[in-house]
Parts: structure tokens; sequence; C-alpha cells
């Protein structure tokens, strides 16, 4: 896998469909979706991926 924002191969898995991406700190899901940490802890999607 790979990451969607920046295409790095160092992947880290956070939960059954949520990943870490340990060269940009963006996180993702298995559907592609990016998302940014908000203000109060939670998650925030950024975009979806076309793949």
């Amino acid at each position: 896998m790979l990451c969607p924002v920046c295409g790095s191969k160092k992947i880290g898995k956070i939960s059954t469909t949520n990943y870490f991406c340990r060269n940009c700190y963006m996180e993702f899901n298995e559907k592609r979706e990016v998302f940014v940490i908000t203000e109060d802890g939670g998650l925030g999607a950024v975009f979806t991926s076309g793949v």
C-alpha cells in the first residue's frame, strides 16, 4: 500500500481500516479517503483519491 498523498511506502496501521503515513503524517483509510486531525481531536475528511 502507498500513501495517497505522497506515495510513500512507510505506512503504519492505526485500526482495522485506518492507516498513517510516516513520511507526510497524514491519516487515510482503505477507501483512500485522507483525513486531518481537527482542533477537538476528531478527524475531518480532506479529499478522496480516485483509485
